[in-house]
């Protein structure tokens, strides 16, 4: 029996089997090319490497599961954008993520720079400086959105932070009423905001992972004033609320976060009373955007619509923190009980933030308004003169102010107004000095007396109804009479420069 000696590759089964294959491998590979998975492939491998690799790319695809995504990165004048879509957005909904992070020191823009934190943001928690805020109930926006707001410390440096911000959107049939989803979402923001911070050069110190997130928070979610327990707190004391008619609260947890806020409400949970607080560039934009109605919180002047505000100085991104109340309108207000409450407010809220103890606004003092120029004309305008007794309360600590500078700078006065008249009496006056032949006894008496009138005439001003500028030119008078009587006796003692020598032959001109 013969043996086939053929190679083997010569061999007609094999050749079959090699073109079949070559061939199912070609009708493969224009089917997944043909079909976009290719490019499905070549989108997810390029993912990994998004945004100069700092964008949490595993954190991503655990938030849009089967969604195909594209990714981009941009450095705009306001910030680093870095953003992952869905490449069919017809299929998809439109879902991915965004990423913007800028420096928390920078102030938004008038329009397009601004980013709305929320209303009622829920606080992060787990160390992390940041809240979430997403359409719970509708409203006109999808459940399926959603914005993270954090605000990370590069330093301990006032205003030497990053704010990062993550707007999130679902596929089609999910949104971020499931609390796993929303922390998927902060998770994404967490890590893509630490791992640019490290690349360009912000050591920040990370909280822990996020895990659970609370409901979002709406104006419905009120309760007793008894029961409050995070931004509320503490605020008011029962008997305060009382005379307030506030029975219920708006809060969130006490967590730090770049807007927080308490709404102390009626029994029934209409808003009475709204305290912030604002870090970062929110800080800012508070500042720069104030009422002219707003007054220093530890101040005098009262704000005719109950609106009072404080600072303080806060490490990192915190930046300058701005606490505000705003009373509703139509209120009965009790002016000192709203500076009370709001340090309150102001002096907890700090704390947590590792802020300095809060302040009256930089250039807003006792007796000085934010605005002077926008203050309603009832409180500048016209009326009355009263004297001192007859003055308000604000009238009178002003008048005792006024009094105690002017009696710490009256040795000054009256030293400068001596100078003044030893100079002009040795320039001008020298030739006549001799016109009095007084002897020392009489030159004492005569600056005794001149000083008893000085006295006795400050003693009647402090008991007197004249106007201010009438006594101020009366003591002016008085302490230039004084200092000239002053310089001619002590140019009189010194006459052993023989003067007589300078006076003309016939004497002075009067005699």
């Amino acid at each position: 029996m013969s043996k086939d000696r053929s190679p083997f590759w010569r061999r007609r089964g094999v050749r079959l089997t090699a073109v079949a294959s070559a061939a199912v491998v070609v009708v493969a590979g224009g089917t997944f090319w043909m079909s976009g998975g290719y490019a499905a492939w070549r989108n997810d491998r390029a993912l990994d490497s998004a945004c100069d690799g700092d964008l949490a790319a595993d954190r991503v695809r655990e938030l849009l599961p089967g969604v195909e995504l594209t990714s981009s990165s941009e450095l705009q004048h306001d910030g680093w954008y870095c953003s992952a879509s869905a490449a069919d957005e017809q299929r998809d909904g439109g879902a991915g993520v965004e990423v913007r992070i800028r420096n928390a020191d920078e102030p938004f823009g008038d329009v397009d720079g601004w980013i709305e934190p929320g209303d009622w943001a829920t606080p992060l928690g787990n160390g992390w400086t940041g809240s979430f805020q997403y359409a719970a109930e509708g409203g006109g926006e999808r459940p399926g959105e959603a914005r993270v707001t954090l605000l990370l410390d590069c330093g301990e440096q006032s205003g030497d932070g990053l704010l990062a911000v993550a707007d999130g959107r679902l596929k089609k049939g999910e949104d971020f009423r499931d609390a796993a989803v929303r922390a998927r979402l902060t998770t994404v923001l967490t890590e893509t905001a630490t791992a640019y911070a490290k690349r360009t050069g912000c050591e920040v110190k990370a909280g822990q992972a996020v895990k659970d997130l609370p409901a979002a928070t709406t104006v419905r979610d009120h309760k007793p004033l008894d029961k409050a327990s995070g931004t509320c707190a503490g605020v008011v004391d029962p008997a305060t609320a009382r005379r307030w008619g506030a029975g219920t609260v708006i809060e969130t947890r006490a967590e730090p976060a770049p807007v927080e806020r308490c709404t102390l409400g009626s029994r029934l949970g209409a808003p009475l009373y709204d305290f912030t607080a604002s870090y970062g560039p929110y800080g800012e934009r508070a500042q720069s955007s104030a009422p002219a109605d707003v007054r220093a919180a530890k101040g005098a002047a009262t704000s005719p619509t109950g609106r009072y505000r404080m600072t303080a100085e806060c490490p990192g991104g915190g930046g300058t923190a701005v606490y505000d109340i705003a009373p509703d309108e139509g209120l009965v207000l009790d002016h000192k009980t709203l500076r009370t409450a709001l340090a309150h407010f102001a002096t907890k809220s700090a704390t947590s933030h590792n802020c300095k103890p809060p302040r009256n606004p930089w250039g807003l003092t006792a007796s000085t308004r934010l605005r002077p120029a926008a203050v309603p004309a009832v409180v500048r305008g016209p009326g009355p003169r009263r004297g001192p007794r007859g003055r308000s309360a604000v009238g009178r600590r002003r008048f005792a102010a006024a009094r105690a500078v002017g009696c710490a700078a009256a040795p000054l006065w009256a030293g400068a107004a001596f100078a003044a008249a030893c100079a002009a009496v040795s320039l001008r006056l020298a030739p006549w000095l001799p016109l009095s032949r007084r002897s020392a006894v009489g030159w004492r008496r005569l600056r005794c007396g001149l000083r008893r009138r000085f006295a006795a005439a400050c003693a009647v001003f402090l008991l007197s109804r004249r106007s201010a500028v009438g006594w101020r030119r009366l003591r002016c008078g008085l302490r230039r009479r004084f200092a000239a009587a002053c310089a001619v006796f002590l140019l009189w003692r010194c006459r052993a420069v023989s003067l007589w020598a300078v006076v003309p032959p016939g004497g002075p001109p009067w005699t």
